[in-house]
């Protein structure tokens, strides 16, 4: 469905899109020099999980 304004000099009508959170997640990795972090992500940013520990407790 198009929805909006068109310039005033024509064109087409902008798209309204919205991103499916459950098609699939990110996940991102951190490593610094004195602890390890991870986080799980939906596309639309929803945290899904997020875990930082020492690196202390990495080497285990």
């Amino acid at each position: 469905m198009r929805q909006g304004e068109s310039t005033s000099s024509g064109g087409r009508k902008p798209h309204l899109v919205r991103l499916n959170r459950n098609y699939g997640y990110v996940a991102s990795f951190n490593i610094g020099t004195s602890y390890m972090a991870s986080m799980f992500n939906y596309l639309n940013g929803e945290i899904i999980q997020y875990n930082r520990k020492p690196m202390a407790d990495c080497k285990k």
